[in-house]
């Protein structure tokens, strides 16, 4: 409360900083949390969060502040009228005062919140989830702050769509390499065995290029042991702390 709203080039110049800071996130998690961080800054707020949608359950990914709901929470989209107004809009959505609003439906960790505003995340006009703002004090958010949220999220929606393509990834090559690597004899040339993987890797996440590493004993250092077909070049380690 009393913050000052960030409005103009200022507010331009921050949404591309978030977009940036999220991009350099290690993992889905980490790109929500960084997100999740700066959202009471660009809209000032008592609580905040990131709903991630599966199917039609949001789950709460994020969750901070006193009125944010609670972590891990997973919640029937459908049962829940403000988030489903927001995700059926495509729109940001405000609840002006929960104690005047008749479809209002109060979730556990959100006790006491006068005011909810919400923006979906929409990619290429398909719903990822949604930001949460909420206050506790009614009339807290203006539509100068909805038209904000809904900036916000435009803005992240596609850094966090590839964030979790690339979590998507992972997890699938993760458990495709375990057993593979389990039963494949030391003499075996892994840039051959792993081609598939690698294929696989290029096809889910729809890049250019894919690569696999290995971590050496120490745990200090990353081997390539397969590259994408026809890639032409060293691939080059951000980040990897070398001994």
């Amino acid at each position: 409360m009393g913050r000052k709203r960030i409005q103009g080039p200022d507010m331009d110049r921050r949404l591309l900083d978030l977009g940036s800071d999220i991009s350099l996130a290690q993992d889905f998690q980490g790109a929500l949390t960084v997100l999740a961080g700066q959202l009471c800054d660009l809209v000032p707020c008592d609580g905040a969060s990131v709903m991630w949608l599966d199917g039609d359950h949001l789950e709460v990914m994020v969750s901070l502040g006193p009125t944010a709901p609670l972590r891990g929470l997973t919640l029937p989209a459908s049962q829940v009228g403000s988030a489903r107004a927001a995700l059926d809009s495509g729109r940001p959505f405000v609840v002006s005062d929960t104690m005047e609003d008749a479809h209002w439906q109060q979730i556990p960790g959100e006790e006491g919140i006068r005011s909810w505003l919400a923006s979906p995340i929409l990619f290429e006009n398909r719903p990822l989830g949604i930001l949460e703002w909420t206050a506790l004090e009614p009339a807290r958010f203006s539509p100068s702050d909805a038209g904000t949220a809904g900036d916000i999220a435009r803005s992240v929606a596609p850094v966090l769509h590839r964030a979790q393509l690339l979590e998507d990834a992972r997890r699938k090559l993760h458990e495709w390499v375990k057993p593979q690597m389990s039963s494949v004899p030391s003499a075996v040339d892994l840039s051959v065995e792993l081609q598939p993987v690698v294929r696989e890797a290029l096809e889910f996440a729809a890049v250019r290029h894919a690569f696999v590493f290995l971590s050496d004993e120490s745990g200090h250092r990353l081997r390539c042991v397969a590259v994408a077909p026809g890639y032409v070049g060293t691939p080059i380690l951000k980040g990897m702390n070398q001994k």
